[in-house]
């Protein structure tokens, strides 16, 4: 298989994978690309639609190097389900989240190849790398400082603390900034 962290070659990745789990459907590669994101932080893989008919894979290298191989490989399984329902309209309906139709995508791999036993979920070991790479912290003094406000989950964590993998303090610009200012202060 192509699948080594030495010598990365995602695209002939993206080759095997709709040679062995997507060789029933028919659309044209060229309408997926496929890339490594080295500014990608929260997410090992995300899959964007540019246009109705097209889709950009992207792969988080960092992350992704620290966690075992097959953990990459089903996060680009993972991607490519997203990918080609979207292209091929497969009983996707447009909705690019992990409802029946990715569901059943992910079962019918999984049925080929027991092994991919986590193609919808994140993993502990995951979660422990996302918070590895980052290293950059700030700390809000006011209302989520001081209590919970789960509308802020994901942005702000307990005790008003925002943790990032760059150098970027939080701020304007940022699309969770202004709820960030609307319900803390």
């Amino acid at each position: 298989t192509p699948f080594s962290m030495d010598a990365i070659h995602i695209s002939e990745w993206f080759d095997y994978i709709c040679d062995h789990y997507f060789a029933e459907f028919s659309f044209d590669r060229s309408q997926i690309e496929v890339q490594w994101s080295h500014n990608m932080v929260w997410y090992s893989g995300k899959t964007e639609y540019p246009t109705a008919s097209s889709a950009t894979i992207m792969m988080n290298k960092k992350l992704l190097e620290m966690l075992p191989l097959e953990e990459t490989v089903e996060t680009y399984i993972h991607e490519a389900i997203h990918a080609i329902l979207h292209v091929t309209k497969r009983e996707y309906n447009g909705d690019p989240d992990h409802g029946d139709a990715f569901m059943r995508e992910a079962r019918r791999i999984q049925a080929i190849n027991p092994h991919l036993d986590h193609l919808h979920i994140a993993t502990p070991d995951y979660m422990e790398q996302v918070n590895t790479i980052k290293k950059y912290h700030w700390k809000c003094s006011d209302k989520c400082a001081r209590t919970n406000i789960p509308e802020l989950a994901g942005y702000v964590d307990a005790g008003g603390w925002v943790s990032r993998a760059r150098n970027k303090a939080p701020g304007k610009g940022e699309p969770r900034w202004n709820d960030h200012v609307k319900l803390c202060g």
